[in-house]
């Protein structure tokens, strides 16, 4: 009788210890991958991309539960689309010139998740703080002499912060999936150019945009 009462108080303490642990039973490692959709786009993307009006980033992340309520993590993220820079007349001809944007982000995140949750499971707020490389390059030749002094590159590293809500479900224990909303601001997009630094100018504003409101829907995995 004495070994059956030690065994039962012993289980109802490891229930209760595993009970308690942070991280949804247990588990505090996740990676998760989100498409983001930003709603923010321009009238010459629409006739270059499939998504018309809209900007689609490539989220990665990687979360690690801290406390019960908290989670901290890395972000990498990568967005590339097709921009039309203007239109310049030369040998009666109205030419457009396009460019190639490319993205690409990384940096820190921290979730903290309502009283009714435990982490990574709920509603959350979630918290950014990151660094993007961003370029453009000119796509198309540039035939006018006068345009020889044009520029055709433009690359920097721009800060981004961001905060965002949303909700996360577990699904068969082990596979998690968020949907959100966020906000993120490009501290240098809003910057504005003169007339030779157009492709500078649609970096900026690209950057901009497909940062700036959009909506997020990720699947995960949640590991040990």
């Amino acid at each position: 009788m004495r070994i059956i009462f030690t065994l039962a108080a012993a289980l109802a303490f490891s229930l209760s210890a595993f009970a308690q642990a942070p991280g949804f039973m247990g588990k505090k490692h996740q990676f998760t991958y989100t498409p983001s959709i930003a709603m923010y786009g321009n009238e010459s993307r629409a006739q270059q991309n499939a998504l018309g009006f809209f900007y689609l980033n490539h989220h990665i992340e990687y979360d690690y539960v801290i406390q019960k309520r908290r989670s901290i993590g890395l972000l990498y993220e990568y967005a590339g689309y097709d921009l039309s820079i203007g239109y310049y007349n030369w040998d009666n001809r109205s030419n457009e010139i396009f460019a190639r944007y490319t993205r690409q982000q990384i940096g820190f995140s921290y979730k903290k998740y309502s009283k009714h949750s435990i982490a990574p499971l709920g509603f959350y707020w979630k918290f950014t703080l990151s660094m993007a490389y961003k370029k453009a390059y000119i796509v198309d030749e540039i035939l006018n002499p006068s345009l020889s002094n044009f520029p055709t590159t433009y690359s920097g590293w721009e800060p981004i912060v961001g905060v965002g809500l949303g909700r996360e479900i577990i699904l068969w224990k082990y596979v998690p999936m968020n949907f959100g909303f966020d906000v993120n601001l490009a501290l240098l997009s809003m910057k504005s150019g003169g007339y030779a630094e157009d492709i500078e100018d649609a970096a900026r504003r690209t950057t901009l945009g497909s940062t700036l409101f959009r909506f997020n829907v990720g699947i995960g995995l949640l590991a040990f």
